[in-house]
């Protein structure tokens, strides 16, 4: 029997676990079981709870034959196996001598593993409907604790899939994040990464003309977060689930969706239970990121239903309110494991925020896109992620490695992240990146790998711009603009004169009448921390009147030194010091 024949099991109340997808129906014209209405065809061993079932194939009232997992200590009262068997259809004339009948003659029958956890097992990955690599028909996926009914649900193609939502990924950052975080999270394993992030999407606020402020919705959050879970399985609205979580719930969730990716949709809906029993949403960042639940001491974790979790994997949610307020900011270790992303209003293109055009335009072709995205995974879902870890085990593992660990490190080179923490928080869009890199590879997403590269590249911009107070920033460079004049770093050059190459920040000379201090930008970024915040300052400083435009309406005015025109961010000094 191969792991692909295999359905996932759920226990009922009774010992008996039931199939969590497709029932496995055998024809009753089978010549291997025409006329045997009960056998045990198989054992099974659960490695994570160390509990032992039979598999049972059984014919049921309307000709078929279905199979269950029934736990092994139920066969020691033959009665309790055909009471349940009964309940579940089976159609048994003999019950009791049926069942001691099946038990007598299932020597011999073939064993396999089963497990919870889904993602990385040595070499072999699991699926919820298949194990790829050496342990393919030994190792199974086990559901029992699986809360998402919609994980590893199949249908339609995959080449429907990639051509449908190829229009929506070349007008969409956010759909290209969204996509590769499945196969993000499968990578994790083979990088020794443990800790991963969730990417949180949310409106922006805005003032209309009664003055107002409201919070901007139907931009698309939710269609990135169905596009997302529609690479591992169905993608429904209600198939994602919400932050009304309880601790365990959460833990139960992650552990499932280990090494694949996990969705929560509106983060305003965590109502449903109490406060005592619900994750807090300050806390459930450092669990899902962090990779483990509660740690329970052995008394309770030798109970299966409470043992302890672990995973690793990259999420997505939403919500119409900022992570981060503008009195209190989160704190940095939260920032970092869930990464908030402003999502443009449905009014400028929402996700789609590539489309060229204005107003109605914007409007309509956004619309139009979301359509084709709702229609594509409304229909064709759960085919991506077993596609791309196949093509993962085929390639040699050293080699795809150093392909992933090259590619990070040029990520976190180009996003320009020096810092300790600013590096950390770049290695998550890389890693994302890297992932996204290797679908266009192996022809999974229709996007090439420079497509991914300014996507990944421009949403850490906004990402990283959004923790950003501007007037911090401004107030903390021109303290330095300030330091540097007083020490002489911007000497008097008068027009005409020749300079020589110093370590000088810049000049002073005088335009129209004004003393200005000529700079580089390169030179006033290398003062901004972090430099993402580059053009929030500039933009800044222009608002106070210390950054003058050229003539030509251009932030940066044409200055003749040495015989050549460069360009020079020109600063009006006596505004700057006073």
């Amino acid at each position: 029997m191969s792991s692909s024949d295999n359905p996932s099991y759920n226990y009922t109340h009774h010992g008996i676990k039931m199939s969590r997808f497709t029932q496995k129906v055998v024809s009753s014209v089978d010549s291997t079981t025409a006329g045997v209405a009960l056998r045990i065809v198989a054992t099974t061993t659960n490695q994570d709870t160390d509990q032992s079932f039979l598999e049972v194939e059984y014919l049921t009232l309307d000709g078929s034959r279905k199979r269950r997992l029934i736990a092994r200590e139920y066969f020691r009262t033959p009665t309790k196996v055909a009471d349940q068997l009964l309940k579940a259809g089976a159609r048994l004339s003999n019950p009791v001598p049926e069942v001691k009948a099946a038990l007598a003659s299932s020597n011999g029958v073939p064993h396999y593993t089963t497990t919870g956890r889904t993602g990385w097992h040595q070499d072999s990955f699991v699926l919820p409907t298949e194990t790829i690599g050496p342990l393919a028909g030994k190792l199974r996926f086990d559901g029992s604790l699986a809360p998402d009914p919609a994980l590893g649900m199949r249908a339609g193609t995959l080449k429907k899939w990639r051509r449908g939502l190829r229009a929506p990924y070349s007008k969409s950052d956010y759909l290209v994040l969204g996509t590769s975080l499945a196969a993000a999270s499968t990578i994790l394993g083979l990088i020794g990464e443990t800790e991963g992030a969730i990417f949180h999407l949310h409106g922006l606020s805005h003032s209309p003309s009664n003055g107002v402020t409201k919070e901007n919705s139907s931009s698309g959050k939710t269609t990135v977060g169905r596009v997302t879970m529609s690479a591992i399985g169905r993608a429904d609205k209600n198939d994602l689930m919400t932050f009304d979580l309880t601790g365990r719930g959460a833990e139960e969730l992650c552990f499932a969706h280990n090494h694949l990716t996990m969705g929560l949709d509106e983060e305003g809906r965590a109502h449903g239970h109490s406060s005592s029993s619900r994750i807090s949403a300050f806390h459930l960042p450092y669990m899902v990121a962090g990779g483990r639940g509660a740690f329970r001491s052995a008394k309770a974790a030798a109970d299966p239903a409470l043992r302890n979790l672990t995973w690793a994997l990259f999420a997505i949610s939403t919500g119409e309110r900022p992570l981060d307020g503008r009195a209190v900011a989160r704190p940095e270790g939260q920032q970092v494991r869930q990464i908030a992303l402003p999502v443009p209003s449905g009014a400028e293109g929402g996700i789609f925020n590539l489309i060229d055009g204005c107003g109605d335009e914007v409007l309509l072709t956004a619309r139009a896109l979301a359509a084709q995205t709702e229609e594509t995974i409304a229909s064709n879902y759960g085919m991506a992620l077993g596609a791309f870890v196949s093509k993962l085990c085929s390639e040699p593992r050293e080699e795809v490695t150093a392909r992933i660990n090259k590619s990070l490190a040029a990520f976190v080179r180009k996003v320009e992240a020096g810092e300790p923490w600013e590096q950390r928080f770049a290695r998550k869009f890389a890693i994302v990146y890297a992932a996204a890199a290797l679908m266009a590879k192996f022809g999974i997403a229709p996007w090439k790998r420079g497509r991914a590269w300014t996507a990944l590249v421009n949403l850490h911009r906004i990402a990283r711009s959004a923790l950003l107070n501007h007037q911090v920033l401004t107030d903390a460079v021109v303290s330095k603009l300030r330091k540097a004049v007083r020490e002489g770093e911007f000497p008097v050059v008068k027009k005409g004169a020749s300079i020589e190459a110093n370590d000088s920040l810049g000049m002073t000379r005088k335009l129209n009448r004004k003393s200005c201090l000529l700079i580089r930008k390169s030179r006033i970024q290398s003062l901004v921390r972090p430099q993402t915040g580059t053009e929030m300052v500039l933009q800044e400083l222009t608002k106070r009147g210390i950054l003058l435009k050229g003539s030509d309406g251009k932030r940066t005015a044409l200055i003749m030194i040495n015989g050549k025109r460069k360009r020079y961010l020109c600063l009006d000094k006596n505004c700057l010091m006073h």
